[in-house]
């Protein structure tokens, strides 16, 4: 867990961080690679932090989930745009970093020294410089999500030699699901998050050790916490896919008798982006987060009464935990329907490729 502080780490910074845009929040910087540089946003924390958040988008690169769905692929350098505002993204990064809980706008909405630290690190890919997306012939091309890896890998090392050997938990959206799970395969990591996130599977990616169901069942052997959260009305994405491999996730948890603490939560009415449900979606992932690292939640929606509060480790296999989730109502339990790979191959489901 928590290393020793590397010579050139840390310095305590501001620490007032209360009002204003959330971008003020962020720095921009570069993380170099062999060819070319992976583009960020850092959200340096108030003090020495708990964990580690990295955090990467979809193909199209920049802002992440949460923004308008016109605005999608807004590039980081935009991060200081009305638009830039609706990124979940931002706002988990700004708000973890400051010890804060921040609207969308960067106002406070709460406050205390007992709630977790992070570093934050929202990545856009090397080939998303300035807003290009990712070539969609390209797209399902198995040296497509090497690259993606390798970025992610090249963001935690970034991060790690800042601030040591912390906790880290990757956030990917979309095709940044199936690259978080093939990073992880690469280097250690302690949860994972899934948002509305693609697959990759087939001899072509079990070969090169970048299938999703590989990175799944490493995670579930480790005892990682996993989240999925995926919006029903989702049309870029099936929400099949996440319910086939959390799904599988389980099966393995079964098998290997481990205490993984897997999560599947599913949005009524919500796109692929989340732009209409960004609150319910940023409120969701923060309570896991917080639910994972410790500190006292509101609960949207009742999630803690249906065990998504911090409880008591326990030694033997955890349920799936499955919610479904409406703006006006309280979460309820999910049943997922059976999904198996033959299903995902049919050519009118979208978010499967081998």
């Amino acid at each position: 867990m928590a290393g020793r502080r590397p010579a050139s780490a840390y310095t305590a910074r501001r620490t007032s961080g209360t009002s204003g845009c959330i971008w003020r929040h962020g720095t921009d910087v570069q993380i170099p690679l062999f060819s070319g540089v992976v583009p960020g946003i850092l959200y340096t924390p108030i003090r020495w932090p708990d964990f580690i958040l990295i955090m990467a988008p979809g193909s199209n690169g920049g802002m992440g989930p949460g923004i308008d769905a016109a605005d999608r692929g807004l590039p980081l350098t935009k991060r200081t745009s009305r638009a830039a505002r609706n990124s979940i993204y931002a706002r988990l990064g700004a708000s973890f970093a400051n010890s804060l809980d921040l609207s969308f706008d960067g106002d406070v909405v709460a406050q205390g020294p007992q709630l977790p630290v992070c570093a934050g690190l929202q990545i856009s890919w090397r080939h998303c410089v300035g807003g290009t997306a990712w070539p969609k012939r390209k797209l399902k091309h198995l040296s497509s999500l090497r690259i993606a890896a390798e970025d992610i890998v090249a963001a935690v090392s970034f991060m790690r030699e800042r601030y040591g050997d912390m906790p880290v938990i990757l956030v990917g959206f979309s095709f940044g699901g199936p690259a978080v799970w093939a990073a992880a395969q690469r280097c250690e990591v302690h949860g994972m998050i899934a948002l509305a996130s693609s697959a990759r599977g087939g001899e072509r990616f079990e070969h090169a050790g970048l299938d999703t169901e590989a990175g799944i069942r490493a995670a579930v052997h480790r005892n990682l916490p996993v989240l999925w959260l995926h919006g029903l009305a989702d049309r870029n994405v099936d929400p099949a896919v996440t319910a086939h491999f959390s799904s599988l996730a389980e099966k393995h948890q079964e098998t290997a008798a481990t205490s993984s603490k897997l999560t599947v939560c599913m949005i009524r009415a919500c796109g692929h982006m989340f732009d209409s449900s960004r609150i319910l979606a940023y409120q969701v992932l923060r309570a896991w987060l917080l639910s994972v690292f410790g500190g006292p939640a509101e609960w949207p929606l009742g999630l803690g009464g249906l065990g998504l509060a911090k409880a008591k480790a326990k030694a033997e296999p955890k349920p799936c935990l499955r919610l479904l989730l409406g703006s006006q109502s309280r979460a309820e339990p999910l049943d997922l329907p059976e999904v198996n790979r033959e299903k995902l191959r049919k050519k009118h489901l979208k978010g499967y490729s081998e």
